[in-house]
């Protein structure tokens, strides 16, 4: 096995720096882009993609790891100062053009025209966002593949799920005889926005059930639940990318 240290530029003018390992007779037709999974860089978790990189190389297929901007070697900087709004974005395509500009570079000065673009987590969620559309991307290898948004205290409830409102219900309930609890909703610390949707779950089927009868009364009359009767912490990007893929 070959290993060769690369460097390009992506289309923002960030330098991503990388790995590239070939089989030793090199003359493979494939090429593997394992996609940083999350903030783990190139080696992935417990140097996993080390060792997933040597078994597929011992395939006869070249694999290329590279860090994304903001990551490991590369250029760069994440702005965000919450992990979990770090992830989101991440899921969101985030490091789908680092993932494009990848294939564009081993095109140009490998000769390399076939991939398959694959990772864990969040790699695997950037490899279907980018491949989806790119007729140079034969397969994929999801290792984790996600199709949800994270919540985190600072998004919950912009991604908080029914199961979710139904228990914190619960737990509301219990909390009506508690003191400390009516303190904090007098003194405006309690999450207004999340009570409101757990309050409003009820009422959600009801919405939909109007503007199902009503659109199928009249097709030209159109109703609109309210924000805060919609959503959930799928993500809008997954199923459409995913069908493409396949």
């Amino acid at each position: 096995m070959l290993s060769t240290p690369i460097a390009f530029e992506n289309r923002d003018g960030f330098k991503l720096y990388g790995i590239l390992e070939t089989p030793d007779n090199n003359n493979s037709d494939i090429t593997v882009l394992l996609l940083s999974p999350g903030i783990k860089m190139r080696v992935g978790p417990h140097r996993l993609y080390n060792k997933l990189s040597k078994v597929l190389v011992d395939k006869g297929v070249n694999v290329l790891r590279f860090d994304f901007y903001g990551l490991g070697d590369s250029e760069g900087e994440i702005d965000e100062s919450v992990l979990v709004n770090v992830y989101n974005s991440i899921q969101d395509g985030r490091y789908v053009n680092d993932t494009i500009d990848a294939m564009d570079w081993l095109e140009s000065e490998k000769g390399y025209s076939k991939f398959i673009l694959g990772g864990l987590c969040g790699g695997a969620i950037t490899a279907l966002l980018a491949g989806c559309d790119d007729d140079r991307v034969n397969g994929l290898l999801g290792l984790g593949l996600i199709n949800v948004f994270e919540g985190g205290e600072s998004n919950f409830t912009k991604f908080v799920t029914d199961g979710q409102l139904t228990s914190l219900k619960k737990g509301y309930v219990k909390k009506l005889t508690d003191l400390d609890s009516w303190k904090r909703l007098l003194t405006f610390k309690s999450d207004f926005r999340l009570i409101s949707k757990v309050l409003l779950k009820p009422y959600r089927r009801i919405f939909k059930s109007i503007k199902q009868n009503i659109n199928s009364k009249d097709e030209d009359f159109d109703i609109s639940m309210p924000k805060e009767l919609q959503g959930s912490n799928l993500n809008p990007k997954f199923a459409p990318a995913f069908f493409k893929m396949l």
